[in-house]
């Protein structure tokens, strides 16, 4: 059975409160999974994909949702500036799905100059600037990846840092792996200390050129690779 589906701007907007400017540009696009917001399923969670075309720049930022029922009451809501609903649970088809999607999306960016590093690195989590959920760690493996460099701010001074998480059940079978992006203002975090909730001040999104986009395929296609 299909995990993810096309949305057209016009749904996006209409179902997920997109903003009407982003949602009818025919360069971005949109993608649910799940369920619909206008289907049976009345309580969610609703998951969409959105890719936001930079074209003058060659890239795009994609934003991962996983929105309750509850967003439809919520005055102003704007799905791709909200902290919540970041995670999304990827069984294997949906996370092989999500991959095919980034990977024919990559397929229509051009080509970027080699980086002299890796997009992302795997960050110890005792050299993180914050605390893991200690009840969510007993019970499950999180593996923290930073994005070392931005190529929307290439050259450009920015205080914006992007981890991704990866989350897998501790114990077996492992059928669905948990994934979210954490994108937030640095300066939030206050030096000296650890303890501050990354859902209440980062959005879910990354800014990705042709090579980071693959690079993270393969990294989730690490993780898929795991489950049983």
């Amino acid at each position: 059975m299909k995990e993810w589906f096309p949305l057209a701007g016009e749904e996006a907007h209409d179902l997920y409160a997109v903003p009407s400017k982003v949602a009818l540009d025919e360069r971005n696009m949109f993608y649910w999974g799940r369920a619909r917001p206008d289907s049976r399923d009345l309580d969610g969670p609703y998951l969409l994909i959105a890719l936001i075309a930079h074209p003058e720049k060659g890239l795009c930022t994609l934003y991962t949702k996983s929105l309750d029922a509850e967003f439809q009451e919520c005055e102003d809501f704007d799905p791709l500036s909200e902290s919540f609903g970041d995670y999304l649970d990827l069984p294997k088809r949906r996370g092989e799905e999500f991959i095919v999607i980034l990977t024919e999306y990559a397929n229509r960016l051009k080509s970027a100059m080699p980086p002299a590093q890796d997009m992302f690195r795997r960050i110890p989590h005792a050299e993180l600037p914050f605390q893991l959920d200690a009840y969510i760690l007993k019970h499950s493996e999180q593996t923290v990846y930073l994005q070392q460099f931005d190529p929307l701010y290439q050259g450009e001074k920015t205080e914006l840092t992007t981890y991704l998480w990866v989350t897998t059940s501790i114990s077996r079978p492992r059928h669905k792996l948990g994934f979210s992006i954490k994108q937030f203002d640095r300066r939030q975090i206050k030096k000296g200390t650890r303890d501050i909730d990354l859902d209440n001040i980062s959005i879910a999104r990354i800014n990705l050129d042709k090579r980071g986009m693959q690079e993270l395929c393969r990294l989730l296609q690490r993780h898929l690779s795991s489950l049983d």
